[in-house]
């Protein structure tokens, strides 16, 4: 009986693997879609919080310099493909600029913008909902 039972288990979970094993390309598409509603939430945050008039000619500014780039690992020349994005931004300044504003300093009280918005759960719903289709496809492929 107990073999039986471990048949059944082994079968169960080879059938779960199969249905949710993602390849590199399905985590690139769940994560860039995940990614541009993070995005556009960030900017329109960034936008609504800390629009300055300040006119940076080299940079420009932090609302407008935020980026979504895919995650990478490696030394050197060999570089491994996570499949994942990160939503940041691209220039040290802007990054140490947010960075300040979401964490505060002694001078500057902490907003938390950033942190709120990671937590906010219609965020997290939308950023879900966008990964959902390619998760059926998935599902419904096999």
């Amino acid at each position: 009986m107990a073999d039986e039972l471990d048949v059944a288990m082994e079968k169960f979970f080879d059938n779960v693997k199969q249905k949710v094993d993602l390849t590199l390309t399905d985590r690139q598409k769940m994560t860039a879609a995940a990614g541009e509603v993070f995005l556009t939430h960030l900017r329109s945050e960034a936008n609504a919080k800390h629009r300055s008039n300040h006119n940076d000619k080299v940079y420009g500014h932090m609302a407008d310099n935020i980026d979504m780039m895919p995650i990478a690992k490696g030394n050197g020349d060999e570089f491994l493909d996570l499949g994942a994005q990160v939503v940041g931004f691209p220039f040290f300044y802007h990054a140490m600029n947010a960075m300040r504003l979401n964490d505060g300093t002694k001078k500057i009280p902490a907003d938390h913008w950033i942190t709120n918005l990671r937590n906010d759960n219609t965020v997290i719903q939308e950023m879900l909902a966008a990964e959902a289709p390619i998760w059926r496809a998935k599902l419904n492929d096999n």
